[in-house]
C-alpha cells in the first residue's frame, strides 16, 4: 500500500471537519524525515517533535507566523485490530535559539538509537503496555 495515498486519504476523509472546529489540510510532498521545527524567535527557543519514520505518515502544523504554535504527529496510521498493541517512538525536544541543526544531529541519533535499542515496557494502571526510555541532548547555546 502507497503510505501517501493512504495517509492523504485519512486526512481528506472528512473527520477534520466537524463543528466546532473544522480544519481544511493542506498536503505538501513526501518529507525526507518525521520531524517538525516551531521557532519563538522573541524567546529564542524553537521546539522540534520527532517520530520514527515507519510510525508517522504525517506531520501537521500551522503556518509559521500563525500564533498558535500547535503541532501534532500523526501516528500509525491505520486499522488495527482489538487488543492489539502497537507502539509509536517520538521525541520532543526545546532547543535554544533556531535549533535546525541541533533538531536535525538529534533526530539521526534518535532514528539511529530507537532502531537498535529496545525499549523497556511496564504495565500502566489500566494494563496497557506503555514504553519508557530516557534520552539526554544537549540544546544549542
Amino acid at each position: 500500500r502507497d503510505p501517501v495515498v493512504a495517509g492523504s486519504a485519512l486526512i481528506l476523509d472528512g473527520r477534520w471537519k466537524l463543528p466546532p472546529n473544522p480544519v481544511e489540510w493542506t498536503v505538501y510532498p513526501i518529507l525526507t524525515r518525521a520531524i517538525g521545527l516551531r521557532r519563538a524567535p522573541t524567546a529564542s527557543l524553537s521546539i522540534a517533535l520527532m517520530a520514527w519514520p515507519d510510525d508517522c505518515f504525517a506531520i501537521a502544523s500551522p503556518h509559521e507566523t500563525d500564533a498558535h504554535r500547535s503541532m501534532y504527529l500523526s501516528l500509525i496510521g491505520r486499522d488495527i485490530d482489538a487488543k492489539q498493541l502497537l507502539r509509536a517512538r517520538t521525541r520532543l525536544m526545546v532547543l535554544r535559539g533556531d535549533g535546525e541543526a541541533t533538531a536535525l544531529a538529534a533526530y539521526e541519533q534518535f532514528v539511529t538509537t530507537t532502531n537498535s535499542s529496545p525499549q523497556s515496557s511496564q504495565q500502566d494502571a489500566a494494563g496497557t503496555e506503555c514504553s519508557r526510555r530516557q534520552d539526554s541532548v544537549k540544546s544549542e547555546d
